[in-house]
Order: C-alpha cells, then structure tokens, then sequence
C-alpha cells in the first residue's frame, strides 16, 4: 500500500517484504529486529525529501508494473495452469 500511494518504504529484509522492496531504489531494507537500523533508515528519509520523493516515484511505477491487478491475475492463472498440466 505505501508504494502504491508513492511513498518510500523501510522495511525488513525478509521473504515477502524484500519482494516488495528493492533497497536503495524504492525503500530501505532492514534487518530484522534491528533498532539501530530502523533508526538509522528513518533519519535517512527526514533529513533527504528528494529521497523520499525518488523512492515513492519508484515505488509506484513498480506496483503500476509489478503488481497491477491485471499482472497479478494473469500470473496467478499461470500458476494454475502448469499446476494442472
């Protein structure tokens, strides 16, 4: 949902959020459980707005691509198919 309204995302670097997120292009990858870090990506994004704005412009043109519900179905339905066969 945050790259979907254009805005940066900080989050762990874990399966099914890595996915999401390719770091230091649409959003900040963290270790899991790590405060240092989440601190640290947080200061990063308050003290660079033109960060946060290439990022969330990032973010979005990958959910336009990636995860448009037209992609998502046809890539679902594909995944049914080759299960059948």
């Amino acid at each position: 949902e945050t790259a979907a309204i254009g805005r940066p995302i900080i989050t762990c670097d874990a399966p099914g959020c890595r996915e999401a997120v390719e770091h230091d292009v649409n959003g900040i990858l963290v270790a899991p459980q790590s405060q240092d870090e989440i601190e640290a990506a947080i200061n990063k994004l308050l003290e660079d707005p033109e960060l946060c704005v290439r990022y969330g412009q990032a973010g979005r043109k990958r959910v336009e691509e990636d995860f448009h519900v037209d992609s998502v179905v046809s890539k679902t339905i594909d995944i049914y198919n080759k299960l059948l066969n």
